[in-house]
């Protein structure tokens, strides 16, 4: 920000003129000792758009003794936030930005149709990954491609489906990318104890710092198919995995992943009953905090 004072003669008024700036408020403040800064005028904001050649009609009556300094409190538009795919633009006087990613989350395994003495159960789905990368805006086009990746798809009986990446920047050479969860796989019906291993591929991050989602549980079927109970969906950094189902007699659908990248719970049943879907995984989100100069 670029910030001039100017004087008339006789110290009857002082002309405020600001540019390069970017979108925000701008306050003047009054001190006699450099101490104790005061609003001048009740701490009257100036508006400032990005973009614009500068402002130049703010006025207040100065005295001799007293010190002035203009002062940004605010930023607007600071962070844009996507919950959806679409394209970023460059605000005017950015400096850098820091770049957080998260995939979204894997779908819970479904439970497959039981006969009467038979149980089967879902694994949870795996959490989405994520990914913060620090970019000088410099190196940042004028717009940036934007990706959030879709939560896993539960399906009926079938393991769940996986999680979709996402990513700040083009698709060939990402700022910023993170691989969604995989989904939650299932087990066949049996009337014997058992247990179905929840699945989860290596997560791939691009940026400077990598956290992999959190594995779905494992779905268990206790003594002899008397009690069942499916996987609780993985978390991920930003959101919650979804519980799992559980049943001793009927079924027992898991939850959806919650937030971001959440994946969901697998499904249980026991006791002949229709294969059931687990829960469906959180989508990612894709935030961009903007730095600008202080």
């Amino acid at each position: 920000m670029t910030v001039n004072l100017s004087y008339n003669g006789d110290l009857a008024r002082v002309l405020v003129a600001i540019s390069s700036v970017p979108n925000g408020t701008v306050k003047v403040e009054r001190s006699t000792n450099l101490l104790a800064w005061f609003p001048v005028r009740g701490g009257v904001g100036l508006p400032v758009v990005a973009g614009t050649a500068g402002l130049s009609d703010y006025e207040f009556s100065p005295d001799v003794e007293n010190h002035y300094r203009v002062t940004q409190t605010s930023l607007e538009d600071k962070v844009d936030f996507f919950t959806s795919s679409g394209t970023w633009s460059k605000p005017d006087g950015l400096v850098a930005v820091r770049v957080t990613v998260v995939g979204g989350g894997g779908a819970g395994g479904g439970s497959a149709a039981t006969g009467a003495s038979q149980a089967s159960m879902g694994a949870g789905g795996m959490g989405g990954a994520c990914a913060i990368h620090w970019v000088d805006a410099a190196s940042l086009g004028a717009t940036e491609e934007v990706v959030v990746g879709a939560g896993g798809v539960a399906v009926s009986g079938g393991a769940g489906g996986a999680g979709g990446l996402s990513r700040f920047g083009s698709s060939g050479s990402p700022w910023a990318s993170a691989t969604g969860g995989t989904g939650g796989s299932t087990s066949s019906a049996s009337s014997s104890a058992g247990v179905v291993m929840s699945s989860g591929a290596t997560p791939t991050t691009v940026g400077d710092v990598g956290i992999p989602g959190e594995a779905g549980g494992n779905g268990r079927c206790l003594a002899s198919a008397a009690l069942v109970e499916g996987g609780n969906g993985g978390s991920s950094a930003l959101g919650h995995g979804g519980r799992a189902g559980a049943a001793t007699s009927g079924t027992s659908a898991g939850s959806g992943g919650r937030l971001y990248g959440g994946g969901g719970g697998g499904s249980a049943a026991v006791a002949s009953q229709s294969a059931t879907a687990g829960g469906n995984g959180a989508s990612g989100v894709v935030i961009v905090e903007h730095i600008f100069a202080g």
